[in-house]
């Protein structure tokens, strides 16, 4: 059976990253150039894992913990448990998951050809010190790119070693919009449970200017799922 996960409003809270200032787009402006940050919301240092608790008890229900704050940020309380109380599996889960969700992601939407591509960077520093000191694994750098054809709706992500291309009606996000017009969510699947990630939109920005497609009118300027955050941190517009 399908559980449903019930956000409360203190899983909403972000961590907080400089945030571009988003001006209309000039006239005459052939592209927009655009920088998204994603980061797992986990933190590891030589005292143990924090995590936010909600993802915690999702993906980690065995392991016992402590709520504290966040050692980078006195405005979170999160789960809090010591390395070794993790299964080596765990930490294997653990790790993979820090490994494919911490990424950047440099993007170009030409408005005339009504494409967008994107190359996704896996080097982030937070990660690499969790590898360096946690894992004691070296932490391998990673690129992609994904191409996003609004023409012909279809999106095309390249890796080294293979191609995968679906078409946008096939992986479309379905935003439900609360009594904000620039706020709504999503819905998704995790381990047989329904999570809600908040979408924040901002109607300077075109619907193009995101990573995965969404049935929006705007621009996605961040989303917040209970195990991850996606900030827009950088935006120029090239004429």
């Amino acid at each position: 059976m399908k559980k449903t996960l019930f956000f409360v409003l203190m899983h909403w809270v972000v961590i907080i990253v400089a945030q571009p200032a988003i001006t209309p787009i000039p006239d005459g402006t052939k592209e927009i150039h655009f920088v998204y940050e994603q980061k797992a919301k986990v933190y590891m240092d030589d005292s143990g894992i924090y995590m936010d608790t909600l993802m915690m008890k999702v993906y980690y229900p065995k392991v016992s913990y402590v709520v504290k704050q966040h050692p980078k940020n006195d405005t979170l309380q999160w789960a809090f448990s010591q390395s070794n109380s993790f299964s080596k599996k765990e930490l294997d889960d653990l790790k993979a998951m820090i490994y494919h969700t911490n990424e950047k992601y440099f993007g170009v939407y030409k408005i005339r050809e009504k494409q967008v591509k994107i190359k996704a960077e896996r080097d982030d520093s937070d990660a690499s010190m969790f590898f360096d000191n946690v894992f004691k694994e070296r932490y391998f750098r990673f690129y992609y790119t994904i191409i996003n054809n609004y023409v012909n709706q279809v999106q095309i992500k390249n890796f080294p070693s293979a191609t995968y291309k679906e078409f946008f009606d096939k992986i479309i996000h379905s935003v439900v919009y609360t009594s904000d017009p620039m706020i709504g969510f999503y819905t998704g699947v995790v381990k047989n449970i329904q999570y809600k990630s908040i979408v924040n939109l901002n109607p300077m920005l075109p619907k193009e200017i995101s990573i995965d497609i969404f049935d929006t009118k705007f621009g996605i300027e961040r989303i917040n799922s209970f195990d991850r955050t996606l900030e827009l941190t950088a935006i120029t517009y090239i004429k």
